[in-house]
This record gives C-alpha cells, sequence and structure tokens, in this order.
C-alpha cells in the first residue's frame, strides 16, 4: 500500500511483510498516528476521541500527532495546551473546529525563560474543513496576558467552509503557502503581533479575505502590530485586507485583483507597501450581495481606502507609504478616488494623519468612471508623491485632477508623470502640484481647527 504525501515530505521505505511508504519523521518514531488509536477517517465516524487520546500521548510522549490520508470527522474535541504538532499525510483533512487555547496560571513570573514545553502550536500538510453556518476551521486563542509568548506556525495548509482561522492574541507566528478558500472569510487576527505570512492565497471571500482587528477589551496590543505579508494573492474578495487599529502592517511583492477593496486602513498607522499590485473592482458587490455573510464595503472600486479609527473616532491615525506600486481600477462606473487617505481633523487631536506618501507609484483608470481625482490625501502630517503615473485614457466623465493634496501640513509633489491623465481629450495634471511649484495658499476654513501652517489648494 502507497500513502502519498505533499511535495515538502521526505519519504523513506520500510518493509513490515510488505513495502509502506511513510514519512521519514514517522519512520524515526517521532510522530503517533492518528489511526493507531482508532481514528477511522471516513468522513462520517466521529473521531474526536481517538484523535484526542492521541494528542494527549503525543504531548507526554513528546512527539507530533501524524494524520494520514483521510476526513477525520471532530464534532467535539477539547481544547489543547502547551506544545502541539500536527502533520498531514496525502489529502488529510480535519472536519469541524479544531481549537487550540494557551493558558497561563496567575502567578505566573513573567522573567521566566521559554522552555521547549513553551505554548506552539504547528500544523503541515493538514486541511481544515469548517463545518456549520460562521464556524472557523481552525482557532488559536491566547489570554490576554503581557509578557508570555504563544505563537505558532501553519505550513501548506488549506481551509474551507464558511470561515478559516481565527487567531487571538498570538505573537510570534508564521503562515507558509497556505491556501483560503473559504465563502465568507478566511483569517481573522485579533490584537496579534511579530507576524509573518508568506506565499499565501485568499480567494472568492464575501467578507474579506483577511480581518486584523483588536480583541475584545484589549488593553496591550489594540488592533496587534507588525504583521507581514510577502508574496500573497488576493482575488475576487469583498475586501481583500480589513484592518483596524493596527500598527505596522507591511506588504511585500503582493498582489490583489477584483477586489471591491484591495486594502482598508482604519486607525492603522505606519502601514507600508512596496512592489505590489492593489487592482480594485466592483465586480464583487454585484456577485456577493446576496451571499450570507456579506460585509457591504464603506465604498467600492477604491484601491486603497484610509480613514482614521478608535474610540473617540480620530484617535488612532491612518499612516500608509507605498514604493513601487500599482494601485487600479479596473471596475467599470466608480465615482471615487483609486487611492483614499484621510487622516482627519478634529479639535482635540487635530492632525492625526502621520504620514502618507507614494514613490515611483501607478495610478490607473483601466475603465469608465466617474471620479474626479486619482488619489487624494487628507489632513496628514506629511504627504509626499514623487516620480508617480497617473492614467486615465480619457475614460473619465469628470475628471478635475490627477491628485490632491488637501489640509496637510507638509505636502510635497513633483516630478510626476500626467501625459496618459486625459479628460475629454485635454491632459490632466494635479492642481496640488501647480500650487506647490507656484504658491501656497493658507487655510481660510473657519471650520477647521489648527491651521497654523496648513496649506490647501486655492
Amino acid at each position: 500500500m502507497t500513502t502519498s504525501l505533499r511535495s515538502h515530505q521526505i519519504l523513506h521505505k520500510l518493509t513490515y511483510g510488505g513495502a509502506i511508504l511513510r514519512s521519514l519523521s514517522n519512520a524515526l518514531g517521532d510522530s503517533l498516528s492518528v489511526a493507531d488509536f482508532g481514528a477511522k477517517g471516513d468522513g462520517v465516524t466521529d473521531d474526536s476521541a481517538a484523535i484526542q487520546a492521541c494528542i494527549t500521548a503525543a504531548k507526554a510522549a513528546g512527539r507530533s500527532v501524524l494524520f494520514p490520508d483521510g476526513a477525520y470527522v471532530i464534532a467535539t474535541l477539547g481544547t489543547q495546551s502547551g506544545r502541539l504538532l500536527l502533520h498531514g499525510q496525502g489529502n488529510a483533512t480535519i472536519k469541524g473546529t479544531l481549537t487550540y487555547e494557551q493558558t497561563f496560571p496567575a502567578s505566573a513570573d513573567t522573567d521566566t525563560p521559554l522552555t521547549p514545553a513553551a505554548p506552539y502550536f504547528h500544523a503541515n500538510g493538514l486541511n481544515f474543513q469548517a463545518v456549520g453556518a460562521s464556524a472557523y476551521g481552525l482557532v488559536l486563542l491566547s489570554p490576554e496576558q503581557p509578557g508570555f509568548t504563544s505563537s505558532f506556525d501553519l505550513r501548506d495548509c488549506r481551509f474551507y467552509g464558511d470561515k478559516g482561522l481565527y487567531a487571538r492574541y498570538q505573537t510570534g507566528f508564521s503562515l507558509r503557502e497556505c491556501e483560503f478558500n473559504n465563502r465568507v472569510a478566511g483569517a481573522r487576527f485579533e490584537s496579534c503581533a511579530n507576524g509573518s505570512l508568506l506565499l499565501c492565497r485568499f480567494q472568492n471571500q464575501v467578507e474579506s479575505g483577511v480581518r486584523i482587528v483588536a480583541a475584545d477589551g484589549n488593553a496591550y496590543r489594540s488592533g496587534g502590530e507588525n504583521i507581514k505579508f510577502s508574496m500573497c494573492e488576493w482575488a475576487v474578495c469583498t475586501h481583500g485586507m480589513l484592518v483596524d487599529q493596527h500598527d505596522g502592517l507591511s506588504m511585500d511583492n503582493c498582489l490583489m485583483v477584483d477586489c471591491a477593496i484591495p486594502l482598508s486602513l482604519a486607525g492603522s498607522d505606519h502601514a507600508k507597501a512596496s512592489n505590489s499590485r492593489f487592482g480594485a473592482s466592483q465586480a464583487p458587490v454585484a456577485r456577493f450581495a446576496s451571499v450570507p455573510g456579506y460585509l457591504a464595503p464603506a465604498v467600492s472600486g477604491v484601491a486603497v481606502y484610509g480613514r482614521p479609527g478608535g474610540t473617540p473616532v480620530g484617535q488612532r491615525a491612518v499612516g500608509f507609504s507605498a514604493h513601487n506600486c500599482e494601485f487600479v481600477n479596473s471596475g467599470a462606473g466608480s465615482s471615487q478616488p483609486i487611492v483614499y487617505v484621510d487622516g482627519y481633523v478634529d479639535a482635540t487631536y487635530q492632525l492625526s494623519g502621520e504620514r502618507v506618501s507614494f514613490f515611483d507609484c501607478l495610478f490607473l483608470a483601466s475603465v469608465a468612471h466617474a471620479s474626479q481625482r486619482l488619489l487624494e490625501i487628507r489632513a496628514a502630517r506629511v504627504a509626499t508623491v514623487i516620480g508617480c503615473v497617473f492614467g486615465s485614457y480619457n475614460l473619465s466623465s469628470s475628471l478635475a485632477d490627477a491628485y490632491r493634496l488637501y489640509q496637510c501640513t507638509h505636502p510635497i509633489g513633483h516630478s510626476n508623470d500626467f501625459q496618459n491623465c486625459v479628460q475629454s481629450g485635454v491632459q490632466v495634471g494635479s492642481s496640488s502640484e501647480k500650487m506647490l511649484a507656484s504658491v501656497y495658499v493658507q487655510a481660510t476654513d473657519p471650520g477647521f481647527i489648527g491651521a497654523g501652517n496648513i496649506w490647501v489648494q486655492p
């Protein structure tokens, strides 16, 4: 009998009255198979008790848990704690919700060094199939307690069903080559920090591919910090990423296509993107609006949509910088800028936006649209647009500006290309750039607080 393995696993041949193919780690005795504890993997039998018994034995022996090819139903499975390593062979699938919850004693010493038994969850080569409306396939939880680390690592995993991954208060985590094919939502990170996602894919989610938010009652990290996406892809999602009150989001060599809003930032600062493409389309709105779990976007056809967040509104700023990125509207009928970032102004916080910058980027409206401008930045302390290309190709019915910097403390705009930014056969540049090249006009709006050195368009 031959068991098929994914390409990343090393094969080792052993003969016990017949040839079988096993992973090297299993052959060396590092894994305990759930099949040896009575799990059927037939997609019908409840394997919860057998899997729980295998997990308990593996943790006691310091070994990992092996799921041979099959579909394992877990109607009820107790939450886990400590160190847990899972490996799948072939098309091994867990059907139900697997929950890993780490707990700490109330009197634990935060200065105690981490040990090999420190909280850690690892899954490699497994499919997670959520069962039931709004259910997640994998839930990873840790208490809100500063000074502790609870981390996880997912490799070559796939998620199906309504929702994929739910992680809360996780620090130091990674996902590599994971695929989210969920109907409603892919991955949700609540108050998580120091994470890396590499070569992951999210597609056809009616809410969001990724959602980063603050856990209820969080007092330490808000929406989290320092999560990096590298070479990841989003396709046909209502929201590619919904990011709320997060600090230090990073994207490099990523692709977002046909999303109503590829990247939505609320009260999130120090977000960065490089060498990435953000493709906005209104198609998901028409396609998903009647699907249960659908979350209507605040606007559609906007590649990056940034606005203040927090309580009270405006307490947390929006900051975003992009280098060598493409922002494209490929869905007809949009009346919004391709990129819109609003730092917000109010009496308490005045200019809450920190830095909004675009270097060597492309802003392209590739279909008929009704936008007045392709890029709009409002109420940022530093607003920079340098070396960018703007293109509309005579497709707009109302284009007035290539880009606009409004109520920004230090606006900087130059060396941009407007050759293909055309309205009614006439090239359209930027009044903000013309103004910066000639004369500044001080803001006189009596409703604007702290106008001091704030400059706006004439």
